[in-house]
């Protein structure tokens, strides 16, 4: 009992210690997704980092690129009407990342076939992180606005192309932050925020809902059992 008094005093020291000194247990969690590629690079210090968004939607690799500036991330960008150029462009890299930071084109085509295509590029502890993983209302599903203008803010079916590959691949580690509209996480190696999914019911419910294109009975599923479908934040 003694010895076993003596062991658990010295994982609460340890933890103690390595709360205090590393960025990602300083925090409860990170306001948007800037914010936690920074700490994900402070806990980890990333060397290979690839960096994939649409021509469109320049911000977040702006932002990136000033938080990364010392890291020379590879940046590839690209538009829907070229998607078979973009996916020539990974498949010649021929190389793996430790980070891979993704805002793709909201589409369920192209978002599912960037999980799937920048997954294979993660080496074996690799980090992907994408944008736009938790649309706030349905508002920001459709492409356009009831008055027929483009919406600024749209997410798309992003957010049912993470839970798919998720329930694709269960044996990786989940985790979607509400915040940013939502910043989905996938990871080779458990670190804080991601879990193992438990794969149940309710992901087949939403991926049947969401891949016979019920977008809105889709979503209000999703928002009602989201805590079952996939591991929020």
């Amino acid at each position: 009992m003694y010895i076993y008094n003596i062991v658990f005093i010295y994982k609460i020291i340890i933890f103690s210690i390595y709360s205090r000194i590393s960025p990602l247990y300083k925090m409860t969690f990170p306001k948007d997704f800037t914010e936690l590629v920074y700490l994900l690079d402070k806990e980890y210090h990333f060397t290979d980092i690839l960096i994939v968004n649409t021509n469109g939607i320049p911000k977040t690799g702006e932002f990136l690129d000033t938080i990364l500036e010392e890291k020379n991330p590879i940046r590839i960008k690209y538009t829907s009407n070229e998607y078979n150029k973009f996916v020539e462009n990974i498949n010649n890299l021929d190389k793996k990342f430790d980070l891979i930071c993704l805002d793709p084109y909201h589409n369920y085509k192209e978002s599912i076939s960037d999980f799937r295509l920048l997954y294979s590029l993660l080496n074996d502890n690799g980090i992907l992180i994408s944008h736009d993983c938790y649309p706030p209302s349905y508002k920001y599903i459709p492409i356009h606005k009831p008055n027929g203008k483009i919406n600024d803010l749209w997410c798309g079916a992003t957010y049912g192309a993470f839970i798919e590959f998720s329930y694709d691949n269960p044996k990786l580690f989940y985790g979607i932050i509400k915040n940013d509209y939502g910043i989905g996480i996938i990871s080779k190696k458990k670190i804080k925020f991601v879990k193992k999914l438990i794969i149940n019911d309710k992901q087949k419910q939403f991926l049947n809902l969401f891949k016979n294109n019920k977008d809105e009975e889709a979503y209000k599923y999703f928002i009602i059992n989201v805590k079952d479908i996939i591991n929020l934040i």
